[in-house]
């Protein structure tokens, strides 16, 4: 009786078991109200972050069902899914249902054991308990109140054995299909399926860099990047290439969800690509050392529209990264300030003599006796001292032909002379002769030294041979340039403007080097600018050596006055004769190098016949070793680094480049006392595209509130080129920007409008800037 009890109890309990494990599992409405409860639960918490709620979507439910079975079927709470048959990562679920999303996000949990019967009480903790367990996790948090989704949907399974809820919230941002494609399936650009940044060979800088490099200029897209050999090392294979992607201001507009499209190759409007031998075919670089290449060309119906130029780097064929330009801010330091080094003679200046120079310019064309264009004589008078012939024939052709040509020009320019003077004795002092002098500068300049070296027939050979050659035509009509100089007398009081101005004329043409210093000294010291009349004196005021010093000087008080190519030739002559210089010639020199030399590498695609214009900076090593100090840095040794890290930058030389860059980077750093040469450095470092330093640099001072404005800004657009290295709070960044300077911050994202595609930086732009953007847009 006992026994029979005791079996109808089992049974009892054993079917209440039983019934206990059926009611645990979900079944599909149950699914669908915990999937509801958790999602108002989500939503309140986004309102209350200021963002906007998320939609339900059934792609996203069935990526997110998809995930929950296989972590029950194989016990394993992970993001990733392992087997051939399995979908290895959320995008991948996501993509299986649907292409259109942009940007895919994950939740994962399973909850404890649950024991009890499944009910609306029931559902209603799990909800809470899902919900708070993902609230308190920093990485699901951050997908639940993310501004970068606008979807996002819930799956369930129960597992009988641990009795637990295993759950999957997928976050989700729909693409849209941009109209004016100019290819439906991105001219056969294939997706790669993982990571491909191992593609590149360690290059990932070169490419981020490559894509900060990309401008429009007029209807063209152009790619100018530093370093031709760069390029080739990663774009290797003939499928390896480039796209642009050209995005519009348009789809990020404020009232708007932001529309990139859907495709998993472009987010705009995709340009045909250009693959790697078409891209070096197409290198319109003047350096040898540069890569510049026209890209594309802008479609019409995005001309005159606000648009940036993405990059899209293939590999093989397949997309392997999407780099969108950013500005990054540089700067380079000015030259020290040197004052030059005078020479003044304790002589007394006269009041009389030759006061004034007139001079006739002859360009002659090939084979020609009279010139293009006959000059007209504006003194004429009965005070002439002298007069000077200098005429010229080009050095190509034959040494007889071209006698009989300068000889005859020469007959010309003195017959010509003769007809508007008349009457006034004139005693000639004629030179008429090949232009050798201005050819050995020429050679020098296209770096041909070894052929000038053998001399004048081999160098005459070469020349001939260049007949056709652009640079050459012009070289050659240079040195065919002749002219007539005429010196007047007469007087002037010592109170005279010019007075200064008349003694130096009159001394130079008399050889007196100590007049002509003091001249020269008082023309220095004078208050107005009184630049040299160069186009007639240079001759006499270049040749002497004891005349060097105090004509640096000059040079140095109105360098713009003067031609580059004066400088150059000035500055190349008596560099190469240093050693016969006093200290003060010296230094002015060195001086003037540094700044004429800055002048000329100013240009960032330098031609090889203009690089050779600048003196290399090997040919003065030792010279500036006199003025390097193990003490204190002499300015003339700091201003020759700040000129020459520019040279070794125009021919890639990393470590002469890196010796320069330490040096001034050393310098700097020990003199910097203050937030603002921070800053300097900071610019200074980018300009070498060292943006690690300069996140290095300003971090510490933003670590610490000290920041100024310029800096804060500086720190944020480095860190958002140059996305490496250490973590900084970008949406902090990007807040505390926005309220140091509100308008500094919309101006630049308006332009800098890639910022946008972060949803985050985009609701903080339309809440701040769209007075600034109404304004900006009504004013232009």
């Amino acid at each position: 009786m006992l026994s029979s009890m005791i079996r109808k109890l089992f049974l009892i309990v054993l079917v209440s078991c039983f019934s206990l494990v059926a009611k645990a599992q979900l079944n599909p409405s149950q699914k669908e109200e915990l999937a509801k409860l958790i999602t108002e639960k989500v939503n309140k918490l986004r309102k209350s972050k200021g963002k906007q709620p998320i939609g339900r979507n059934i792609d996203l439910k069935k990526a997110a069902q998809l995930h929950s079975d296989y972590m029950v079927r194989t016990q394993r709470l992970s993001h990733n899914e392992y087997g051939k048959d399995t979908y290895a990562t959320p995008r991948d679920r996501v993509t299986q249902y649907s292409d259109i999303y942009i940007a895919v996000g994950e939740n994962i949990l399973y909850t404890k054991p649950i024991r009890t019967a499944i009910n609306t009480l029931t559902l209603k903790k799990i909800a809470v308990d899902i919900f708070r367990a993902w609230k308190n996790s920093p990485g699901h948090y951050k997908n639940m109140i993310s501004s970068e989704y606008d979807y996002g949907d819930l799956a369930f399974t129960y597992d009988p054995k641990s009795k637990r809820v295993y759950a999957t919230h997928v976050f989700g941002r729909k693409g849209y299909k941009i109209p004016g494609q100019l290819s439906e399936n991105a001219f056969g650009i294939q997706t790669f399926d993982g990571d491909c940044s191992s593609l590149f060979n360690g290059f990932q800088n070169i490419v981020t860099n490559m894509g900060n490099a990309v401008q429009i200029e007029g209807n063209k897209v152009i790619l100018s990047y530093h370093s031709v050999s760069k390029v080739k090392q990663i774009l290797t294979d003939a499928k390896d290439g480039i796209a642009v992607d050209l995005i519009n201001k348009e789809q990020f507009a404020c009232d708007d969800p932001t529309q990139l499209d859907a495709s998993p190759i472009y987010d705009g409007v995709l340009l045909k690509p250009m693959y790697r031998d078409a891209l070096f075919a197409n290198n319109i670089a003047k350096s040898e050392y540069r890569f510049v290449v026209v890209l594309g060309i802008i479609p019409e119906h995005l001309q005159g529209k606000t648009i940036r130029p993405s990059l899209v780097f293939i590999k093989n064929g397949y997309k392997c990264r999407y780099v969108s330009p950013r500005t990054i801010p540089s700067g380079r330091y000015p030259l020290a300030k040197i004052p030059p080094v005078l020479y003044e003679p304790e002589i007394s200046l006269k009041t009389q003599g030759v006061k004034e120079v007139e001079e006739l310019i002859y360009p002659f064309y090939t084979d020609e006796t009279v010139p293009e264009k006959v000059p007209e004589l504006k003194i004429v008078s009965d005070q002439l001292y002298a007069a000077e012939i200098q005429s010229y024939s080009s050095v190509e052709g034959t040494e007889k032909r071209n006698i009989g040509l300068h000889n005859a020009r020469a007959a010309f320019m003195k017959s010509h002379v003769y007809e508007q003077l008349k009457d006034i004795a004139i005693e000639w002092d004629i030179k008429a002769e090949e232009n050798w002098e201005l050819c050995e500068y020429q050679m020098e300049l296209l770096g041909k030294e070894s052929i000038w070296s053998k001399g004048k027939s081999a160098t005459r050979a070469y020349v001939n041979s260049k007949s056709n050659d652009p640079v050459w035509e012009r070289f050659l009509s240079q040195q065919r340039i002749s002219k007539t100089v005429l010196y007047w007398k007469g007087a002037w009081s010592s109170t005279d403007s010019l007075h200064a101005t008349y003694n130096l004329i009159d001394a130079l043409l008399k050889d007196d080097k100590p007049r002509t210093n003091k001249a020269l000294a008082l023309i220095y010291k004078s208050k107005t600018a009184n630049p040299l009349p160069l186009s007639f004196l240079k001759k006499r005021l270049f040749s002497k050596q004891e005349l060097v010093q105090n004509v640096s000087a000059l040079l140095l008080k109105d360098i713009d006055e003067y031609q580059l190519e004066d400088l150059v030739f000035y500055v190349r002559t008596w560099l190469q004769k240093a050693e016969n210089l006093s200290e003060g010639a010296q230094k002015n020199l060195l001086n003037l190098y540094a700044i004429t030399s800055r002048r000329m590498l100013s240009s960032w695609d330098l031609s090889s016949e203009q690089l050779s214009r600048v003196m290399h900076p090997g040919k003065l090593e030792n010279l500036i070793e006199n003025y390097k100090s193990e003490d204190v840095v002499n300015p003339l040794f700091l201003n020759f680094h700040m000129a020459i890290i520019r040279y070794y930058g125009q021919i890639n030389d990393r470590s002469k480049i890196d010796i320069s860059f330490d040096f001034i980077t050393n310098y700097f750093r020990e003199k910097s006392l203050s937030i603002e040469d921070d800053w300097r450095l900071a610019l200074f470092f980018n300009s070498w595209s060292r943006y690690d330093l300069s996140l290095e640099l300003l971090s510490k001072p933003y670590k610490e509130g000290t920041l100024d404005e310029n800096t804060l800004f500086l720190l944020l657009q480095t860190k958002i080129g140059y996305p490496y290295g250490g973590e900084l709070p970008l949406q902090e960044l990007h807040q505390e920007a926005s309220q140091k300077n509100e308008r500094r911050w919309c101006s630049w994202i308006y332009y800098d409008f890639e910022n946008l595609r972060d949803n985050a930086i985009k609701e903080l732009y339309c809440k701040k800037c769209k007075e600034f953007e109404a304004n900006f847009l009504n004013f232009n």
